[in-house]
């Protein structure tokens, strides 16, 4: 039997009430091996848009497409993950911290700035993931990478969160 397979008939064991007959042990690791790379996929998606956002902060002279392409998509992975497996949103302050400094070092090497150019700690502070990414998929943050058109020279700036401070056209 395939592990897919297995699967399908472990979900129809559930789904019947037939308890005695799940392979619980197993069914458990799968569960596990879920949880872990839905973490791993939200970790991965946050470094990247941490530091795309660095770099479009610290180097708005020489911003990129691929980096607000990127910033939308990262932020696009991260709501439907956690809209997917809400459990995720109550560690996602820490991971935020954690992922901010491997995203810190990797936007110095990308840039060949000092990391001591950016922040020290992630200048998000997450009080709730939720609300959070609600307002970075809001239609006016999105808007700020939105490439239409070639980018104007930015001249003001929008808060996004409790942090990042992104700077655009009016």
């Amino acid at each position: 039997m395939t592990p897919h397979a297995w699967l399908m008939a472990q979900v129809a064991l559930l789904r019947e009430g037939r308890l005695a007959h799940i392979d619980a042990g197993h069914i458990a690791e799968e569960l596990e091996g879920v949880a872990g790379r839905n973490r791993r996929a939200v970790r991965s998606s946050l470094c990247i848009m941490l530091r795309h956002l660095l770099k479009w902060q610290y180097l708005s002279h020489a911003r990129k497409k691929t980096w607000a392409a990127s910033i939308r998509k990262a932020i696009r992975r991260i709501g439907t993950r956690i809209e997917r497996n809400p459990s995720l949103d109550q560690t996602l302050g820490e991971v935020l911290a954690i992922e901010y400094q491997w995203a810190r070092r990797a936007a110095a090497l990308e840039t060949g700035l000092e990391p001591a150019s950016f922040p020290r700690s992630c200048p998000i502070v997450l009080e709730d993931g939720r609300r959070y990414l609600d307002q970075l998929r809001a239609p006016e943050t999105l808007a700020l990478f939105d490439y239409a058109q070639e980018p104007e020279p930015r001249t003001t700036q929008t808060k996004c969160g409790k942090g990042f401070v992104l700077s655009h056209s009016p």
